[in-house]
């Protein structure tokens, strides 16, 4: 399973997660020595204006 596969399968499991707990928004980062490998954000980050979440790095 290449990296790609393997983030794809992470971003399917965050957002039924997230729907399972009621969850309008998060962001993930996975980091390793050097530095970010992955950073997304899903969802809102104010559901109530309907503004998305964004990617910070």
């Amino acid at each position: 399973m290449n990296l790609h596969e393997k983030v794809k399968i992470i971003e399917t499991e965050i957002t039924l997660t997230m729907e399972v707990h009621h969850i309008s928004g998060m962001a993930v980062a996975i980091v390793d020595k050097h530095g970010f490998i992955y950073t997304e954000g899903f969802g809102y980050s104010n559901s109530a204006k309907q503004i998305q979440s964004k990617t910070f790095h």
